[in-house]
This record gives C-alpha cells, sequence and structure tokens, in this order.
C-alpha cells in the first residue's frame, strides 16, 4: 500500500479501521437517504395523478422542495459530521480499535490522518446520497450508476499518483478517495439539476 520499504503491514493495519470508521460515520445518515426516496417519489407520483399530458412527466413543485430541503440537510448533516471527525479523530478512533492497538502508534497516528482527510469529503458523500436516493425515486438509476462509475475511476487514478508514484502511503490513499467522492458528486449534480429542479435550481447558494 505505502510502497515505502517496512510501511506496507502498518499502513494496511491503519487502513482496516479507518476505512470501515469513515464508511460507518457515513452509514448513520442513511435516513435521509431513506426518507428522500419516500418523500420524493410520493409527491412525484401526486403530481402525475394530478396532472395532464406533458406536465405529467415533470417534476412538480413539491416534489423539487423535497430534493433543496434534503440537499441542504445532507450538507448540514456532512458539515457537522466532519467537524466532529477533524476535532475528536483521536479518541473515536481509539474506541474503536481498543486499547492495545491504540497504544501502537505506527498504527493509530495514519489511520487518524485517514479519517481526517476523509472526513473532507463527508458533505459530498451524503449530498450524493440524497440526489442518487431522488434520482432512484424518479425511477432513474442509472445516473447514480454513472455517477459512481465516475468516483471509481478517478479513485483508481489518483491511488496510482498519491501511492505508487508519489509515495504517500494512507494520506494518499485518503486523498485519493476524497477527491474521488467530490469528483462523482459533481458529475452527479450536473445531472441531477436537470432531472429533479430544472425550475429553481438546487437553492445550496442564496440568490440575491
Amino acid at each position: 500500500l505505502s510502497a515505502l520499504p517496512g510501511k506496507g503491514a502498518s499502513s494496511l493495519a491503519a487502513l482496516g479501521p479507518a476505512t470501515t470508521f469513515c464508511d460507518g460515520s457515513a452509514y448513520l445518515f442513511a435516513f435521509l437517504n431513506v426518507a428522500t426516496t419516500n418523500l420524493y417519489s410520493s409527491q412525484r407520483a401526486a403530481a402525475a395523478a394530478a396532472a395532464e399530458g406533458a406536465a405529467a412527466g415533470r417534476p412538480s413543485p413539491d416534489s423539487e422542495s423535497v430534493v433543496r430541503i434534503a440537499a441542504r440537510l445532507s450538507l448540514a448533516c456532512g458539515l457537522l459530521a466532519m467537524l466532529v471527525l477533524v476535532a475528536f479523530a483521536p479518541p473515536l478512533l481509539s474506541l474503536y480499535v481498543g486499547a492495545e492497538t491504540a497504544s501502537n502508534a505506527a498504527i493509530l497516528a495514519p489511520a487518524v490522518a485517514y479519517v481526517r482527510i476523509r472526513a473532507l469529503s463527508l458533505p459530498a458523500a451524503l449530498l450524493s446520497g440524497v440526489l442518487s436516493a431522488a434520482l432512484l425515486g424518479a425511477k432513474d438509476s442509472l445516473t447514480p450508476l454513472l455517477g459512481s462509475a465516475v468516483a471509481a475511476v478517478c479513485n483508481v487514478g489518483l491511488d496510482l499518483v498519491g501511492v505508487v508514484l508519489l509515495r504517500q502511503g494512507v494520506p494518499g490513499a485518503a486523498w485519493a478517495t476524497s477527491v474521488a467522492q467530490c469528483a462523482g458528486t459533481l458529475s452527479l449534480l450536473l445531472v441531477a439539476r436537470k432531472k429533479l429542479v430544472p425550475d429553481g435550481g438546487f437553492g445550496l447558494v442564496p440568490r440575491r
């Protein structure tokens, strides 16, 4: 992993718990995805039943409102979780891995670095989740798949650069995953805006 002689085993030992810890932190907010799919599909179905002709296939103001609220909530939750993980990564990871592993600085230090870097992408990860959930509610499973594909390709490429070429080890892997997550979310945003909120956008930036 680290591409540095003698550090591969400790890097792998740090990466295992750090990865599951970050993934678990994101899973805590899975309720946002479930609620978004249910609410969006319900509002869209109600609008389709009341509309006629071409208007039946367009998002209604109520369904667009669901997406905007979900997007703002996901960013707020992501920012809060990011601040908590950046500030309290050492004690939280120590509890997660146990006292014996936490006493090994060769494992805990790179794991903390990984968590802090990955935490920076939590807002993007949660936003991607609710956008994918809304798209599924709109019966579009292809766009979320393409967003995941973009993130995966970017992750592999950046891992090769950061870990193999630049030999940054665990931090390099963390940066690769974080940047790839942001790239996947951005690709999802560009398509989802036209399909989910064609009339007013996501409303993430206040208008003057």
